[in-house]
C-alpha cells in the first residue's frame, strides 16, 4: 500500500529520479574501524542493561529499544547529543543492539515459565 504511490510516480514521471541530482548508487556499506570503536561501548552497555529487561515477562524489545536509545542519548557528551536524531552511529547502534539483546533475554521466561516475551 505504501509502495503504490512511489510506483505511480515512477511510471508517470520516469525523469523525476534523473532530475534530483542523486545518482542513488551505494558505494560502501562496510563499517570502519573508527565507527566500530565508537559503538563497542554502546553495544556492551546495552548487552548488560537490556538483557534484564528482556527477562521480564511482558517487557519486550520495543521497551528495550526506547530505553537503550534514551540511556545512550543521556550519557553522551554535549556535542554527541546534538547528533542524536540526525544519524548518529551511537543513536543507531543503541536501539538495534537493545532490540536484539531483549529478544535473546525473552527466551528465559519462555523456557522457565512458558510465557512469551512480547
Amino acid at each position: 500500500m505504501f509502495a503504490l504511490p512511489e510506483a505511480l510516480y515512477l511510471v508517470l514521471d520516469p525523469e523525476r529520479s534523473k532530475r534530483s541530482g542523486d545518482s542513488g548508487k551505494i558505494t560502501n556499506l562496510r563499517i570502519t574501524r573508527s565507527e566500530a570503536r565508537q559503538i563497542a561501548p554502546v553495544i556492551g552497555r546495552q548487552l548488560i542493561q537490556v538483557f534484564f529487561i528482556g527477562v521480564l515477562p511482558g517487557a519486550g524489545a520495543t521497551i528495550a529499544s526506547f530505553l537503550g536509545y534514551a540511556v545512550e542519548r543521556n550519557i553522551a557528551s554535549a556535542e554527541d547529543q546534538k547528533m542524536f536524531g540526525k544519524g548518529s552511529i551511537k543513536g543507531l547502534a543503541a536501539p538495534e543492539s537493545a532490540n536484539n539483546t531483549a529478544a535473546t533475554g525473552s527466551f528465559v521466561p519462555l523456557r522457565t515459565l512458558g510465557i512469551l516475551g512480547v
